[in-house]
């Protein structure tokens, strides 16, 4: 359940329920009430403007390729209002 986490990284590609699916899912529940809004990060390693458009239609709040980059998880911690430091990750 996400009703204690701000922020949930969503991984695109997943046995059973794809990542598409469990954002809508979690999404769904947002809207219904059912557990506080959460930011979902959508992590994968597929590229491309329409992995990107598919991942924000099935409600993540931002899209990030893999392999992580430390600045890029750095930008983007920000951006959901962490503090971020020199001896963050």
């Amino acid at each position: 359940r996400c009703e204690r986490y701000s922020v949930i990284f969503m991984d695109g590609l997943m046995e059973g329920v794809d990542g598409f699916e469990a954002t809508k899912i979690i999404r769904e529940k947002i809207e219904k009430k059912e557990v506080r809004e959460t930011s979902i990060v959508f992590c994968t390693g597929l590229e491309g403007p329409e992995e990107e458009q598919k991942a924000k239609e099935a409600g993540a709040s931002f899209f990030i390729t893999k392999p992580i980059a430390k600045a890029k998880l750095r930008n983007l911690l920000s951006q959901l209002g962490f503090e971020v430091t020199p001896k963050s990750p």
